[in-house]
């Protein structure tokens, strides 16, 4: 566990993931509103209060992966397949950067939706986050609560 601020982070270290975010395998808690200082949700405008809750159930009710899909095509090496012939097997990928180097791996068939709704919320996620982001700059800008 390790405190930032006004953040209590709580990662696993055991996951095999380390670019997924979400309930199972990092936890961000606001410690209390009175201890962060934070707007009550009753001066929060009607817009900021359904972003935060939308972010809110966005975290915990689905997975989410930080990184891009990518199509590739390969051939299998069996001369007698149709790969040989220029036909060849396609697969999916996810591409992510982990300690700077970038890491694939691979997605089968049968998790592809799945991976791919994932991917989608980590990118809900961030949109919401930098519209969170804004409301806090334009409050601190007119230094209000």
């Amino acid at each position: 566990m390790e405190l930032r601020g006004n953040l209590v982070i709580r990662a696993n270290s055991h996951s095999r993931f380390p670019l997924a975010l979400g309930v199972d395998l990092i936890y961000i808690i606001c410690i209390s509103h009175k201890e962060t200082n934070m707007p009550s949700r009753s001066s929060l405008t009607k817009a900021e209060r359904e972003r935060r809750s939308r972010l809110a159930q966005l975290i915990r009710s689905r997975g989410v992966l930080r990184g891009s899909l990518v199509e590739m095509n390969r051939t299998c090496g069996n001369p007698r397949c149709r790969c040989a012939k220029g036909y060849k097997h396609v697969s999916l990928y996810l591409s992510y950067y982990h300690n700077g180097k970038q890491r694939l791996i691979y997605v089968p068939k049968t998790w592809e939706p799945r991976v791919q709704s994932w991917v989608a919320t980590y990118q809900q996620v961030r949109t919401l986050l930098d519209e969170i982001v804004q409301d806090c700059v334009h409050r601190l800008k007119q230094r209000k609560e």
